[in-house]
């Protein structure tokens, strides 16, 4: 099997659900294999860190550019365009905001400095998606494929 099918698995396997107040949040289905629960609960640090809308956004969409074949050490990575989004992110995130400044400079604007903390954990967060997928490719054959295609 390839990396690319697995990510496709992946993919199909977390869907968006709109909120009661509309918002709208990325989950896995409760259909997903363990495997995509277990890379989830990785990709949060072992739940060190709270589990949180924007890391299953970016999961998401790792799972997405992988099935599609893009590399996330070629892919670009933009961040949030809306301000009100990048400081709420920034609350959660300020040591990652910290570590850009302190590696890249911040250029006077702050807001340039989060967009580009935020790009940065984007393309991190790929890169483990694709590492963690990597890691557990041996442990499935093609008839397991098969019954994971079988249901999407």
């Amino acid at each position: 099997m390839e990396l690319q099918q697995l990510a496709k698995i992946g993919y199909k396997n977390m869907e968006w659900l709109t909120r009661d107040d509309g918002s709208r949040i990325v989950v896995k289905k409760d259909s997903a294999p363990d495997w995509l629960a277990d890379m989830v609960y990785e990709l949060h640090d072992g739940l060190l860190l709270l589990p949180d809308d924007w890391t299953y956004e970016q999961i998401y969409n790792a799972l997405g550019m992988l099935s599609d074949g893009e590399d996330p050490e070629e892919a670009y990575f933009e961040g949030d365009t809306l301000t009100s989004s990048l400081f709420n992110w920034a609350k959660g995130n300020s040591s990652l905001v910290d570590d850009y400044i302190r590696d890249v400079g911040w250029g006077g604007n702050i807001e340039a400095a989060i967009c580009g903390a935020q790009a940065e954990e984007e393309r991190n967060i790929a890169i483990r998606v694709r590492d963690y997928l990597d890691g557990i490719l041996d442990d499935f054959d093609d008839d397991a494929i098969a019954e994971f295609v079988a249901v999407l």
